[in-house]
């Protein structure tokens, strides 16, 4: 009595999900990588914010969402979630692309799920397998060994090493605790995936804004400059994948009572892996190297999702289910009541 797709997709959506914003943030990367070689992080980042919150916006006005209240306590850890994670660890995200070069800055960045596996089992009681800590292992291996390999030697950014690998640093941990803030049990209970990035980002943009303005700083002139039209066409479209499709995706999974935090967090850091297809497709070579780390990270996923206990659980007693129903119906059994259930 195999199980029916429905109840699969509703085992594995957290890691679908995750696995989705993943490819999103991956083209979503290109763009910004080519945006913010003309505009400043920070600024960047708040021009990714307005528009994403605008598209937000409109979202929850055609579902009816925008006037919900989900109550005092919810809010205010959405916001700091996105103050945190959005605010400053996006900033800090460009900050060290700019500094580093994408291929250390996105190395860096895949650090974070072991702060948020350390997070969530500190402030969530959350706790993980060995073969779930292993395939961690493997994931983020695979995925370090790709993206050391991507850059030919001598085109880093080298005179700002240190700010860059703070900035990374920096990043990964907002990430972290801005994901393990929306782990809350009454945020998943009382929010919608689709309404907790709004007051994200406006958490995010709430502690951008006010700093710019202090510091009266305004937009790059090169913004204004040299095929302005085109520069404004990837920022919109980097924010719609990244800041509304890619947030979505990882609420989603963030907020999925089947989803364990340091898995889908780490399917979530598989980015750098999905974006080799895409430079391939743009006619730089894929190295061998590159598509065995691919198949390495892959594997890693492979292991966690296979100790995934709570999905072996639950495809055990809906056959189990199944084929008790179907011995009383043919009159094999009086009653299921008979037979030992599930263990």
């Amino acid at each position: 009595m195999g199980l029916v797709l429905g109840d699969f997709l509703s085992l594995f959506r957290a890691e679908a999900a995750a696995l989705g914003a993943a490819i999103t943030w991956a083209v979503s990367t290109l763009a910004f990588g080519h945006a913010v070689r003309h505009v400043g992080p920070m600024i960047l980042n708040v021009l990714k914010g307005m528009v994403g919150l605008a598209i937000m916006v409109a979202v929850l006005g055609v579902t009816g969402e925008l006037l919900d209240w989900p109550g005092w306590r919810v809010m205010w850890l959405l916001l700091l979630s996105g103050a945190i994670g959005i605010g400053i660890g996006d900033t800090a995200l460009f900050d060290s692309f700019k500094q580093l070069g994408p291929r250390k800055a996105v190395l860096l960045s895949t650090i974070w799920p072991f702060m948020a596996l350390i997070l969530a089992y500190m402030f969530l009681d959350e706790s993980i397998s060995g073969y779930a800590l292993l395939g961690m292992c493997v994931t983020i291996g695979g995925v370090g060994w790709v993206i050391l390999e991507r850059q030919p030697a001598g085109k880093g950014h080298k005179g700002h090493a240190v700010r860059g690998v703070v900035m990374g640093l920096i990043a990964a941990l907002g990430q972290a605790i801005g994901f393990v803030i929306v782990r809350d049990p009454e945020i998943k209970d009382v929010v919608s995936p689709m309404y907790s990035v709004a007051p994200r980002i406006v958490g995010g943009l709430a502690i951008l804004i006010p700093y710019l303005m202090l510091r009266k700083q305004s937009t790059h002139h090169r913004l204004l400059m040299k095929r302005p039209l085109r520069l404004w066409g990837v920022i919109l479209v980097a924010s719609f994948l990244g800041t509304f499709i890619g947030l979505w995706l990882q609420q989603v999974a963030n907020l999925d009572k089947h989803g364990h935090a340091g898995v889908v967090s780490t399917l979530i850091a598989t980015t750098p892996i999905w974006i080799l297809p895409m430079v391939a497709l743009t006619g730089e070579r894929v190295s061998l190297r590159a598509v065995l780390g691919a198949f390495i990270a892959t594997a890693g996923v492979a292991i966690m999702v296979m100790d995934k206990e709570e999905a072996k659980k639950k495809v055990g007693d809906i056959e189990l289910r199944e084929f008790y129903c179907v011995m009383e119906v043919s009159g094999m059994v009086k009653s299921t009541r008979s037979i030992p259930g599930p263990p």
